[in-house]
């Protein structure tokens, strides 16, 4: 059985990858990013339609161009870290009051 670690350690290795990748690549520039599928069988955008663009201005510090791309994604991003510094951390109830 994989320990807790090793499993945390592959996954922060794999999305330290995807980071890079796209910090690297333009999705807007390169063909090989796999595009929308709910846009191209009905034309029309999704929640998630330009997610990629949006990660990629993101890891440039260009917040402005992320939340044109995709408002959604860009305004999830303080919820989902305060999740999880929530779950790591165990805050107590009366803390956050």
């Amino acid at each position: 059985m994989v320990s807790k670690t090793a499993v945390n350690l592959i996954v922060v290795g794999l999305l330290s990858v995807v980071a890079v990748f796209f910090f690297l690549f333009n999705p807007e520039e390169q063909l090989w990013f796999i595009p929308c599928a709910v846009k191209s069988i009905t034309g029309f955008k999704c929640a998630g339609c330009g997610s990629q663009r949006a990660i990629h201005h993101l890891l440039h510090f260009r917040i402005g161009a992320a939340f044109k791309l995709n408002p959604l994604l860009v305004s999830a991003i303080p919820y989902v870290l305060f999740g999880m510094i929530y779950k790591r951390v165990g805050l107590k109830k009366n803390m956050l009051i």
